[in-house]
């Protein structure tokens, strides 16, 4: 490992002046989205189809009904677990999406300089978000 560590240091650095950046190659503008790591993980994985196919549309359709705030909705996502989704009873997946949510939040907030939660917070706060 260590010996690992002094040969990527001894790589040269670039010799432009541009800064780094981060670039997903999987995107004709190398901007990451949602949709293209789905596109990426389903074809990597054949267990699962694109959001939009007929096989799991129903699901989605479940997902997008769900009466959750809106804040919430637009930042959910093609998550891939369709299978373990398609069985749960609606309010448990209220529960789920809403927790899916803030963890997401929570995760932006500590990113961005906001302080760490705790982590047996996140469902009472999730019912109660739903609740209120």
């Amino acid at each position: 490992m260590k010996e690992d560590a002094k040969e990527i240091l001894s790589i040269p650095t670039s010799l432009s002046s541009r800064n780094d950046s981060f670039c997903w190659h999987f995107t004709k503008y190398g901007e990451y989205t949602v949709s293209s790591g789905y596109k990426v993980y389903a074809a990597l994985d054949s267990t699962v189809s694109p959001s939009g196919s007929q096989d799991n549309g129903s699901c989605w359709d479940r997902i997008w009904a769900l009466e959750v705030p809106s804040k919430s909705k637009s930042s959910f996502g093609g998550l891939a677990i369709i299978g373990f989704l398609r069985r749960l009873k609606e309010e448990d997946l209220r529960v789920l999406y809403v927790v899916f949510w803030r963890i997401w939040s929570l995760r932006n907030l500590l990113v961005h300089g906001g302080g760490a939660s705790v982590v047996e917070e996140i469902l009472p706060w999730s019912t109660d978000f739903l609740e209120g």
